[in-house]
């Protein structure tokens, strides 16, 4: 678990925001403006942007994950659930799932579904920052963000809470975020899966450290 001071903004530091930067504490405000106004009808607009591959994509990567019974879910920026509804489907209700999303109204659109669905008695829905998780360290079997890495304010932050919830915080000399990332990455290099990273993203975050 991260202190609400490790997301502290770098004075005069900017990021992007669709195709224009802006300051890195005005970020979150405006991901939450966009996302609350849309919540309703996320899932339609999602289906007409991708017209309908991003259930394709969801399915892959529920695929590769090859839940086993008994896992726990971390489904950050999970919005209205979707992955986590594939996740819980794949395992029979034989595992747990908990979205973290900074936006609440898009986690009650959720709660809607998985009500309509049955999926209320397995799936938690937790109103929370990406790069400072309200959770224990490595209290969780899977962590995914899917397309929501886009929206985060310092990506490499939030890469590195995703290896603290599966694996902890190991002691380092470095920047907490630098050396968690290192461990991310050269665990990720051990087992062949760094080639599974867009080559951009992890060149990107390689230059950062």
């Amino acid at each position: 678990m991260s202190n609400a001071s490790d997301t502290g903004d770098q004075p005069g530091a900017t990021t992007h925001f669709g195709f224009r930067d802006v300051p890195e504490g005005e970020k979150a405000g405006l991901v939450r403006g966009v996302f609350s106004s849309v919540a309703s009808r996320y899932d339609l607009m999602n289906d007409l942007m991708s017209g309908g591959v991003h259930r394709l994509w969801k399915d892959a990567l529920i695929d590769w994950m090859a839940p086993r019974p008994g896992m726990r879910l971390l489904d950050v920026a999970g919005g209205t659930g979707d992955i986590s509804f594939r996740f819980l489907k794949r395992l029979k209700g034989r595992g747990e799932a908990v979205v973290c999303d900074l936006t609440a109204d898009m986690l009650e659109e959720g709660r809607r579904r998985a009500d309509a669905q049955g999926f209320a008695e397995q799936l938690d829905w937790v109103v929370g920052d990406a790069m400072a998780l309200p959770f224990e360290d490595k209290s969780f079997d899977a962590f995914t963000i899917a397309f929501g890495i886009r929206n985060v304010t310092r990506p490499q932050d939030a890469l590195a809470e995703a290896y603290a919830q599966k694996h902890g915080r190991p002691p380092t000399g470095e920047g907490e975020a630098a050396g968690l990332l290192r461990s991310f990455l050269a665990d990720a290099d051990a087992k062949g899966e760094v080639a599974r990273f867009p080559s951009a993203v992890h060149n990107a975050l390689v230059d950062e450290y």
